[in-house]
């Protein structure tokens, strides 16, 4: 899920590629996920998070094509309605939290618009 390599220097850098997805209506309302709900037996564990939708980008794999899975997967019940109008590349290069190591996280935003709108969509899975 994400690339090791060994610089010239001899340290061990972390390469992390996503794609998300900034899907806006005309109002410029924009979908989120809001977070996450999982039951582990009778525990009943939310953890929030406000974030766009995203996956991780497979390795071989282009962001499109991690768009695309995104789109067939999650957001398959509103697939036919979005348009993608654009895309951004955003490079940050920090210390992972979960690793401890450099790590250059690489993140393809792509923008889109919906036709119809959101009104209505309750929950995507």
């Amino acid at each position: 899920k994400c690339l090791l390599r060994i610089d010239a220097d001899g340290k061990i850098r972390r390469l992390s590629a996503i794609a998300v997805l900034r899907l806006q209506q005309d109002d410029g309302t924009c979908l989120v996920s809001m977070g996450t709900f999982e039951i582990n037996g009778p525990q009943r564990i939310v953890a929030e998070e406000c974030m766009l939708p995203g996956t991780k980008v497979q390795s071989g794999e282009e962001p499109r094509d991690a768009l695309q899975r995104l789109l067939d997967g999650k957001l398959s019940q509103i697939a036919q309605s979005i348009t993608i109008t654009g895309c951004v590349l955003e490079v940050r290069e920090m210390s992972s939290k979960a690793y401890g190591i450099q790590t250059k996280y690489l993140r393809t935003i792509f923008e889109a618009k919906i036709t119809g709108g959101l009104d209505g969509l309750r929950r995507l899975e």
